[in-house]
């Protein structure tokens, strides 16, 4: 191992020795490129100068204290330790620092190159707020990216590899802001096999263009669906078909969000602006569904002993799908459904968010035939036959409106004789 001093004046990082390194700080040139077993310095005697990174070049670490030049190109670095700017540098190098080891970030404040968590079992952690370049991105393939309490911005994440690896958000978020390549996948993690993550962050992303979203489903779930913001922005955002997020929320945003399905595994919360008729979630886990007035293609409840609790009223164009766990509609307004459908052998509850007070449901037509249905504080109305005359539904309490339960065909008597 040795040190690099970089006294090449503007010129190529990887070019021939020549004059470009040195031993000691200012000292002469003449050395070898740096190996991954070269600690890497750019300080005050390098002099206000540009290195150009044009290859595929490695270093143990990069020290650039002290520093008032620029760090430029498209070529990528192999980094086996820490990464320190300074103040006082600039940067606009676009390729991808590759972590191969356990390493500390210190951005000083300055834009960085893509960055690339890349070895089993080494960690990464920020030491402050850390801005990748508009083109920038973060991949994860192996080990852990500690966000340590601070904010990334970058371009995009993408994670595609059935290695282990984590983020620890903690508090803090990844932004994903990249607007020069429309309906890119900016969130792009077809496969989420061995990915786990912690804390209360995740992704945000402001919908200042078109973009896709996709998190699994190869080896997505309820345990490792990370959160996602929709905070602002009017583009379209789509989530591919079968993607998983814990809590999704669009508050901010006026979006067109489309998806065949996406699986819920927290909190939904719509947004008054925002238009989400071609959105049908799958909830697999417990939460709240907050609708803010807005319409939904669809909505199922799949999750053996998950509760989902409406905060206001539930408007879907489609179906209402029960196969597991409980629905509680909220009490005292009207929800709005297309048709009301059960499937499976496993008893699953309709109720209020309400004990004793009703919450209503509608349906303008035709005939809901329910089964394993138990029901609670619930009326059945607007037109549409709501049947629950299977033996396999329970009547709780406090229902109105129901085929089978007394209530009739929507207010009519009906008697059944044994």
């Amino acid at each position: 191992m040795a040190n690099r001093y970089w006294v090449g004046g503007t010129a190529a990082w990887d070019g021939t020795a020549g004059t470009k390194w040195a031993l000691t700080s200012g000292g002469a040139g003449g050395q070898a490129v740096p190996t991954s077993a070269d600690d890497v310095f750019f300080d005050a005697a390098s002099g206000a100068v540009t290195c150009t990174i044009t290859g595929t070049d490695y270093a143990k670490s990069i020290n650039c204290t002290g520093f008032t030049g620029t760090l430029t190109g498209s070529g990528n670095v192999f980094i086996y330790g820490n990464v320190t700017f300074s103040a006082g540098m600039n940067c606009s190098a676009t390729g991808l620092l590759f972590f191969s080891a356990t390493a500390t970030i210190i951005s000083a404040g300055k834009t960085f190159f893509s960055i690339a968590v890349n070895a089993p079992g080494i960690t990464v952690t920020l030491s402050g707020a850390l801005t990748l370049h508009t083109v920038g991105g973060v991949f994860s393939s192996a080990g852990t990216l500690n966000l340590n309490g601070f904010t990334i911005t970058a371009g995009y994440f993408n994670s595609n590899s059935p290695s282990a690896r984590s983020i620890a958000f903690g508090s803090a978020n990844i932004l994903i802001n990249l607007t020069v390549l429309p309906d890119y996948a900016v969130l792009n993690v077809p496969d989420a096999r061995n990915l786990t993550w912690t804390g209360t962050g995740g992704f945000v992303r402001a919908m200042a263009s078109t973009a896709k979203m996709v998190f699994g489903p190869l080896g997505a779930n309820a345990a490792n669906a990370p959160n996602l913001t929709v905070n602002s922005g009017a583009n379209a955002l789509t989530i591919t078909g079968d993607s998983w997020f814990n809590n999704l929320i669009f508050t901010g945003s006026t979006s067109t969000v489309t998806s065949t399905n996406v699986n819920i595994a927290g909190n939904l919360t719509l947004a008054s602006g925002g238009t989400y008729t071609a959105l049908a979630p799958t909830y697999r886990d417990t939460g709240i569904l907050t609708s803010a007035g807005k319409t939904l293609s669809a909505l199922t409840v799949d999750g053996s002993g998950i509760t989902v609790t409406c905060a206001d009223a539930l408007t879907v164009t489609d179906a209402l799908t029960l196969t597991l766990g409980t629905l509680n509609l909220k009490n005292a307004v009207t929800s709005t459904v297309g048709s009301l459908v059960t499937t499976g052998t496993t008893l699953k509850y309709l109720q209020s968010t309400t004990a004793g007070s009703q919450a209503t449901i509608s349906d303008t037509s035709g005939t809901n035939t329910v089964t394993y249905l138990s029901i609670k504080d619930s009326n059945a109305t607007g037109g549409a036959v709501f049947d629950a005359t299977d033996p396999t539904n329970v009547n709780v309490s406090n229902n109105t409106g129901w085929l089978g339960f007394g209530g009739g065909d929507n207010g009519s008597f009906i008697a059944f004789f044994m």
